[in-house]
């Protein structure tokens, strides 16, 4: 499974986009080394993850229930706190027959630490807070699309909401009725950090989250986007990880949901986390565990450009994808997600923003069709959202007026600046076919299927903003240095909250 390209745009200071996954395959071998230790959090001490005897028995059985994924945190907060929209709180008004029980919301971090990309003390400077300092492995936060910093409006709030705290987060949307699982991102770089350290590094991290969710009363646990990091590291580092996370929440009673890690999460549901080596680990089964699923993004879709899958191919790899999970006689406890909103291989649009100095020719996504021009709403809308944000961001200063900044605005998104690709399938269809495969698929009454997740709550045309990000650096200069790929549409539409809420669910 594969996210989309602008899932990775502000991972490591800005909310990340994330979609999920990660797929099995196993890369280098880990190289063993020390690491100091140094946090406020209350942390098992590094000889415990040598040899574990703790049974997993703290965590009660989750109820089913459909959830969605909300990579949009700060700006939805600031909005539902005022009964407006776009929030998930109005979207829930207006469509309350999905009955959703759980939310996934963007708010966790992790990133290297130290010069040259490397976790020289994978417990320093730790916080849960907005105020945290630069060089945190692990933030618990949900900042806007585009920092506060990026703005200069004195002081004002700017239309995508200010930073709010992990915790804070959690309270609002417990208020809402839902269960909370805060979602954690990996950072690109996270990758190349990991294989440089050891076993008990990654361990360390899993237990500084575990604390944190643990002291976090609004949620039920934490969920991992597994797809830039554990997995292409080696498969030792992903069970010590994910095992010892697993662990550490079921003794709190706290569930572990994982993307995309089906050999994993069964490993440890069955087995439980067995390593000799220069740290010893043994941990037992933990069957606070579930598998994230993702119905989109399929491994039999060539890898590179942009798709899109063909609407048959994409319903039989997704009935498939269902009927092979449901043929494993030990399952951990499944939530499938639905693609409500674009991914790679999955969209009604691309929208290409041509940077190149160059000004070369862009490249034609595969399979695409019926090549026309980047559409300009509602960026020029004046008033809207993404109209103000792009103000601030493409045109800050004090010689922009109404009539220059949309001139600025359409020129970003002029045909000689971007092309758009169309796909001959709506993407609504996408979602359609994935509810049927989950429908006709999934076992009457299995007690393993906990329900089905929406992908992905998001602002209206974030990706403009994003591109534009890209596009002028923070003085305002021109960083014409490479292209940007955005897909369309980047909201979960009305129709596919419709096609939610009239959904029969398997019982």
């Amino acid at each position: 499974m594969h996210n989309s390209a602008y899932l990775s745009l502000f991972l490591t200071a800005t909310l990340g986009l994330t979609a999920c996954n990660s797929g099995s395959s196993q890369a280098a071998s880990n190289q063993v080394t020390s690491s100091n230790t140094n946090t406020s959090l209350a942390q098992p001490s590094l000889g415990t993850h040598a040899v574990h005897n703790t049974q997993a028995s703290a965590a009660t059985a989750l109820a089913p229930g459909n959830g969605i994924i909300n990579y949009s945190v700060a700006t939805d907060v600031y909005y539902g706190l005022q009964n407006q929209a776009p929030s998930l709180k109005v979207d829930m008004q207006n469509y309350p027959n999905t009955k959703l029980k759980y939310i996934f919301p963007a708010i966790g971090y992790i990133t290297p630490d130290g010069s040259n990309s490397n976790i020289v003390n994978p417990l320093s400077n730790n916080t849960n807070n907005c105020n945290s300092p630069t060089g945190n492995v692990v933030d618990y936060m949900a900042q806007p699309q585009i920092k506060q910093s990026l703005f200069k409006d004195n002081g004002v709030t700017t239309p995508l909401g200010p930073c709010i705290n992990g915790g804070d987060a959690t309270a609002y949307y417990k208020s809402l009725g839902l269960k909370v699982v805060p979602l954690f991102e990996y950072s690109d770089d996270l990758n190349s950090a990991l294989t440089a350290n050891s076993i008990s590094t990654v361990m360390q991290i899993a237990d500084n989250i575990a604390s944190i969710i643990n002291q976090d009363h609004n949620t039920i646990g934490v969920a991992i986007d597994n797809e830039k990091a554990l997995s292409q590291v080696s498969n030792d580092v992903e069970l010590a990880f994910f095992g010892e996370l697993a662990m550490q929440l079921n003794a709190a009673g706290n569930h572990l949901f994982v993307f995309d890690a089906p050999t994993t999460v069964q490993t440890i549901y069955n087995q439980g986390v067995q390593i000799n080596g220069s740290v010893n680990v043994s941990i037992p089964p933990q069957q606070n565990v579930v598998e994230l699923d993702p119905l989109y993004d399929q491994e039999s879709i060539p890898q590179g450009s942009y798709g899109p899958v063909a609407i048959d191919q994409y319903t039989t790899d997704s009935n498939k994808e269902v009927q092979n999970y449901f043929t494993i006689e030990s399952r951990p406890p499944v939530m499938f997600v639905a693609p409500s909103s674009s991914t790679n291989t999955i969209w009604d649009s691309v929208q290409q923003y041509d940077l190149q100095s160059s000004k070369t020719t862009v490249n034609n996504p595969t399979t695409s069709t019926d090549i026309s021009n980047c559409s300009e709403s509602p960026a020029i809308n004046s008033g809207s959202i993404d109209n103000v944000a792009l103000t601030n961001f493409l045109c800050d200063n004090e010689s922009c007026s109404a009539t220059s900044t949309n001139k600025i605005i359409t020129d970003f998104l002029a045909p000689k600046n971007c092309v758009a690709f169309k796909n001959t399938t709506p993407m609504q269809q996408f979602m359609t076919n994935a509810l049927n495969a989950i429908s006709q698929n999934t076992p009457a009454k299995d007690p393993r299927y906990l329900g089905t997740t929406m992908y992905a709550w998001r602002i209206d045309a974030f990706n403009d903003i994003a591109c534009a990000a890209h596009y002028y650096s923070q003085d305002f200069e021109s960083d014409l240095y490479k292209q940007c790929n955005q897909t369309f549409p980047t909201k979960i539409s009305d129709t596919a909250w419709s096609t939610f809420a009239n959904w029969n669910p398997p019982q």
